[in-house]
């Protein structure tokens, strides 16, 4: 009984120990991220936005792929709202899709467009006000 005991308690402290490191990371992440957009340098999060790119699975469809980025961006403290506005409808080689990202820069709103090129990883385009 004893050593189930201390088996459970090694597994409960080993998944604490897991989830801490990436929490810690998730918050260097998010500080990096809005410390670029404090300084309206939007397109300076593009090697962060790769980066969460990259580690998405090649096996999920193109609007997947958006929809997690949705979730990842609007789980950043200092965007507020994103809404998928189109799935490769530029019609680039590759095509590009557009996310519209709603930001709170020092109690103000600022609203950018994000193109994000369809390759295989996604691949971040650019900011711009549309």
């Amino acid at each position: 009984m004893k050593k189930e005991w201390l088996a459970c308690l090694f597994v409960l402290m080993f998944a604490s120990l897991s989830t801490g490191c990436k929490k810690e990371k998730n918050n260097a992440v998010d500080s990096e991220f809005c410390a670029f957009i404090s300084k309206k340098d939007y397109n300076g999060t593009g090697p962060i936005i790769n980066d969460y790119l990259k580690g998405q699975s090649s096996v999920l469809t193109e609007a997947q792929k958006l929809n997690q980025l949705k979730d990842w961006l609007n789980s950043i403290s200092c965007v507020v709202g994103v809404e998928i506005l189109c799935t490769s409808c530029i019609k680039t080689l590759p095509a590009q899709s557009e996310l519209k990202v709603t930001f709170l820069i020092d109690g103000k709103f600022a609203e950018n467009t994000l193109d994000i090129i369809m390759e295989n990883p996604l691949r971040f385009g650019t900011f711009h006000i549309k």
